[in-house]
């Protein structure tokens, strides 16, 4: 929580002028141009989807790839220069959280360029879904 204290400010105006726009979407009655828009964003997604599978699953898996890849150098470049200037070993350099998500994300990039998940198509879902 101390790392997040100078931004929290930040986070609360950024929320407060979200709410405010919500709100005078609301007011004039112009929040379901939103809804609108997703759908048609949706049906371009899917339509593009269906004519070229490769170019939808390379733009939403390359940002997974370049997170990952980011994460772990960062990661490894902070353990290193730790075990450097300190003297630390790198058992005590393990962080659980950290690792879990270069996992998680690893795992979704090799999942979705060897096409065994297909994340055009759930984001397609979420986009044109209703509720229950």
């Amino acid at each position: 929580m101390e790392k997040l204290k100078p931004y929290l400010h930040t986070v609360k105006v950024a929320s407060g002028v979200f709410l405010v726009f919500v709100g005078l979407l609301i007011f004039f009655g112009s929040l379901t141009k939103i809804n609108v828009f997703f759908f048609k964003l949706a049906g371009r997604l899917e339509a593009w989807s269906e004519e070229n599978p490769s170019g939808p699953r390379l733009l939403f898996s390359i940002p997974f790839l370049i997170l990952s890849l980011t994460i772990i150098l960062f990661y490894l470049k902070r353990a290193f220069s730790s075990v450097t200037s300190s003297g630390l070993s790198l058992k005590s350099l393990i962080f659980p959280v950290r690792l879990i998500l270069i996992a998680f994300l690893t795992g979704l990039t090799i999942l979705s360029f060897s096409d065994i998940v297909d994340i055009p198509k759930l984001i397609v879902l979420w986009l044109s879904f209703q509720g229950i």
